[in-house]
């Protein structure tokens, strides 16, 4: 109990003090689960995927030599781990094997939901991660893997060409990070990777609007002052290339054009390129 509580030690320390537990001849199954998981999370949280997943092949081993069944945690937690170190096939195998051995309405499943979402993401096959993500936000809204689900389904709704869908899941996650909600897969500087990922997508597709809305809300992330030169740059470019194309516009529609109101779309254009002018 002392080593699974004492969150502010050091990691080493935990760790001597939970291979203590794991050794100790009267630890119950029971006992082995929780010093497989806590060991394993502290390996993850310190960017050691691979020791963390030798050292629950063994776990696992360990409690099925006592005649017990891979407990769901611990083949999520695998999977994270591989996961981690790109091995997205048998990462999408394990989970499956947990949600087999999970009941519907364990928690757990909406993380495991969200790490299948992500290996399937890796694969390419951007439906099957779409549904995993939309399960896990609708069966599990209470789960801590929330924030995760809501940053997937958005990155899944703009690669398959749903960019008002999108927006709304990252105007979510802004909004959740900044009352401070956190997950090991989502903080605002993997925000502004995703957001600055997509930025350069649609611009590259001529989808400038949608450009904008994405470079604005990786602007979002953080206070001006603290904004990187590459996010400005994307304010930059994305507000002066709208604007460049609403010129374009204006100047070719005749000045008798009654559905143009000239001075609004002056003024909105204005508008931009001082944005863009803030931004530079």
């Amino acid at each position: 109990q002392h080593a699974v509580d004492a969150g502010s030690m050091a990691p080493p320390r935990r760790l001597d003090l939970l291979r203590d537990l794991r050794d100790d001849p009267s630890a119950t199954s029971a006992d082995l689960c929780l010093v497989a998981a806590e060991m394993a999370e502290i390996r993850l949280g310190n960017g050691s995927p691979d020791k963390a997943a030798l050292s629950l092949y063994r776990d696992i081993r360990r409690l099925e030599a006592r005649g017990g069944s891979p407990p769901p945690r611990l083949l999520v937690l695998l999977a994270r781990a591989q996961r981690d170190q790109y091995r997205h096939e048998t990462a999408i195998d394990l989970l499956r094997s947990a949600l087999r051995l999970t009941d519907a309405a364990d928690p757990l499943r909406g993380e495991a939901l969200v790490l299948l979402g992500d290996a399937e993401a890796h694969r390419g096959r951007f439906e099957q991660a779409l549904e995993a993500f939309d399960d896990a936000t609708r069966d599990y809204p209470a789960s801590p893997s929330m924030l995760a689900a809501i940053a997937g389904r958005g990155r899944m709704a703009d690669a398959l060409g749903d960019p008002e869908r999108a927006v709304r899941d990252f105007e979510e996650v802004i909004r959740r990070l900044q009352r401070g909600d956190r997950h090991p897969d989502v903080s605002i500087t993997l925000m502004e990777e995703i957001l600055l990922d997509r930025f350069e997508s649609a611009l590259t597709q001529s989808e400038t609007d949608h450009a904008l809305a994405l470079a604005r809300l990786a602007g979002d992330l953080r206070p001006a002052e603290e904004r990187s030169v590459r996010v400005n740059m994307a304010r930059a470019v994305g507000a002066g290339q709208v604007a460049a194309e609403q010129e374009a516009q204006l100047g070719s529609s005749g000045e008798e054009d009654p559905t143009l109101d000239r001075e609004e779309a002056s003024r909105t254009i204005r508008g931009l390129h001082a944005e863009a002018g803030d931004a530079y």
